[in-house]
């Protein structure tokens, strides 16, 4: 897969369900690249990094446990 910041809903996914990627590792790089941009861009009004590794961690237990996910788990929407 290219790197996984310009992939698709439909790569990220199947890169999490196969454990390709992880949910952390796919919102510290996100996290990563806004902090990287943001003094430039100027996008976001509030990033809750936070927030967004509690629910990354909370997705990858999830995979771990082989629990029913959803079509777009561990994609982060918000």
């Amino acid at each position: 897969m290219k790197t996984f910041q310009y992939a698709s809903i439909a790569e990220i996914t199947e890169s999490v369900r196969s454990k390709t990627l992880s949910p952390v590792e796919i919102v510290t790089a996100h996290l990563k690249r806004i902090e990287a941009l943001q003094g430039k861009l100027n996008a976001f009004t509030h990033v809750d990094a936070d927030g967004a590794r509690v629910q990354a961690r909370r997705a990858e237990d999830a995979v771990h446990r082989g629990a029913a996910l959803g079509p777009l788990h561990g994609v982060r929407l918000q």
